[in-house]
């Protein structure tokens, strides 16, 4: 894997991360909709429309625990191998640079303060160990 792909493949994990935390938020936007409409009814016969929204909440809900799980699965391979490409770094300093960036989503700043370095030594020793 060259350089450009290795960036893109990091890339494109952190995006999935992002799509998960994402797709929990909504079906846990759903799923209080769905407990709100619930807890609303006394067993008495009601109009349409709160069954209609419990229906959607329902369904809401199980078409996004469909794609969490599918995107749990792509998650989980994909994480396999930003380890993989990961532990081919050399240098610990390096290898640590990669895992807090792209395992623990950490920001540049964030990265530099735990090493006790520049926001710019850090962007330079991230791209050398991409580069590796």
């Amino acid at each position: 894997m060259n350089t450009r792909q290795k960036r893109n493949f990091l890339l494109q994990y952190q995006n999935c991360t992002a799509r998960l935390e994402a797709l929990l938020l909504e079906r846990e936007k759903w799923f209080t909709i769905g407990t709100k409409v619930n807890s609303i009814s006394d067993g008495m016969p009601h109009a349409s429309s709160d069954e209609s929204k419990v229906e959607r909440s329902a369904v809401a809900i199980a078409e996004i625990t469909h794609e969490i799980d599918t995107e749990i699965c792509v998650l989980q391979h994909k994480r396999q191998v930003v380890k993989d490409i990961i532990s081919g770094v050399e240098k610990d300093k390096l290898r640590g640079i990669l895992e807090m960036r792209y395992i623990e989503c950490r920001t540049f700043t964030d990265i530099a303060d735990h090493w006790g370095d520049t926001e710019s030594n850090i962007y330079k020793a991230h791209k050398k160990a991409i580069e590796g």
